[in-house]
């Protein structure tokens, strides 16, 4: 069933709106419990993270929107697409997380912060928003991870109580986009079927993206 336009701009701007509010919510708090250090060793570990989770998306989210868009009323096409660009991910998050490993061994004053972070490179291998969005099927994105969001500042509030709680704070954040990620695919056999792995093609995308 076809969601929409009009319920599909609620669902985005809704979203949206709650992206902008929440992080007043919390970056009064946060900045009073764990300080200008703790911050900035989340920021500085999050930003050499994300150079690893760059490489392992390639350009998947935008190319996969659109073939998926193309052949959404073809089911077998779609799913088909699916499992090709999602296995691709597969493969190049897992090159790039031999990588990370390599920083987490030579790593000594971050390490922690660096095998926490290593949920974000598991989120990337397993992010199929794209997919609901190629769906325009934006609902089951939004939800979960509103409802994550949410649960991850709850979370906040309870348990980053002093500085040295910086660890709990990465880990929450972490672990809350993690669980709305592997949410989503609770509703994907709604979608798409099985394809033989035999007729999956997946390295002609990789140009692509």
């Amino acid at each position: 069933k076809k969601t929409s336009i009009k319920r599909n701009i609620l669902y985005n701007t809704f979203y949206q709106v709650l992206t902008l509010i929440l992080p007043f919510i919390t970056a009064p708090y946060i900045s009073r419990v764990i300080g200008a250090a703790g911050i900035g060793t989340y920021s500085y570990t999050l930003s050499i993270q994300t150079y690893f989770s760059m490489f392992a998306a390639l350009g998947t989210a935008s190319y996969g929107i659109r073939e998926i868009a193309r052949n959404r009323d073809n089911e077998y096409k779609r799913s088909k697409i699916f499992w090709e660009i999602e296995l691709l991910t597969v493969i190049t998050t897992t090159i790039c997380l031999i990588g990370w490993m390599v920083v987490i061994g030579i790593s000594n004053e971050y390490k922690i912060f660096f095998v926490i972070l290593t949920m974000n490179l598991i989120n990337t291998m397993f992010d199929i928003s794209w997919f609901f969005a190629g769906m325009e099927q934006f609902k089951y994105t939004i939800i979960q991870n509103t409802i994550f969001k949410i649960l991850g500042v709850v979370a906040l509030f309870i348990f980053v109580k002093r500085p040295e709680d910086v660890t709990l704070y990465v880990l929450i954040m972490s672990l809350s986009t993690l669980l709305g990620t592997m949410s989503m695919w609770l509703y994907l056999p709604k979608f798409i079927k099985k394809v033989k792995f035999k007729e999956l093609k997946v390295f002609p995308h990789f140009k692509e993206t």
